[in-house]
């Protein structure tokens, strides 16, 4: 199961926010659901997130990883994603089951910015297809749409998934998500991709 993380070809330009608040920027922070633990990821995951990012049913899903990863890139990413928690711009985590809680199974995230409309945030997630088909994508990405509405001033998520990818699309609409159009997403890795794109109103209208 994955959905897109990644730069739009064809939006408005988009700044980064600091919008989420200093309760979830220490590596404290975890949010827990039925299943699963959602944690900072931590150094010693790089391993496991490069097989798993790198896995071919994964890397051909998502725009942010090539099929065969290094351990080295997954150090590097997890570095920046450590610093973009810290700093409020992202929201971003390991996912894990909640029976083994140091071994991750996939990926999750909103990098928040300030557009034209106002504090939005972006999304992604991907997981090991040895857990697909359990609805831990769901369960995972319900909890942190939940925790972003009830700890920020972000009204709007957005999501984009690849046309054949089923089963994330079936993952957004269970979680709320709805289709807002077709685009094109620009990959450091993949070039440009054709998506669907999806969002998700929280309440009200974009925060200024």
């Amino acid at each position: 199961m994955t959905a897109l993380l990644a730069a739009r070809s064809a939006v408005q330009q988009a700044r980064p926010a600091a919008a989420f608040p200093d309760l979830t920027r220490d590596e404290v922070f975890m949010i827990g659901t039925r299943r699963l633990w959602l944690r900072w990821p931590r150094p010693d995951d790089a391993a496991a997130l490069a097989r798993i990012g790198g896995d071919p049913r994964v890397a051909l899903n998502v725009a942010t990883w090539p099929i065969g990863a290094s351990v080295a890139l997954a150090g590097e990413r997890i570095t920046l994603t450590r610093a973009a928690n810290a700093a409020g711009t992202r929201f971003a985590f390991v996912i894990a089951r909640r029976d083994a809680w140091a071994a991750p199974i996939g990926l999750i995230g909103f990098n928040s910015t300030r557009t034209d409309d106002g504090l939005v945030a972006t999304g992604g997630y991907h997981l090991d297809p040895d857990h697909w088909g359990q609805g831990y994508a769901t369960e995972a990405l319900t909890s942190i749409v939940s925790m972003i509405r009830l700890v920020t001033r972000i009204r709007v998520l957005r999501a984009s998934v690849m046309p054949h990818n089923i089963g994330s699309v079936r993952v957004l609409e269970k979680s709320g998500f709805v289709a807002a159009g077709a685009s094109t997403l620009l990959s450091e890795v993949h070039g440009a991709v054709p998506v669907i794109d999806y969002t998700r109103r929280l309440s009200g209208r974009a925060a200024k």
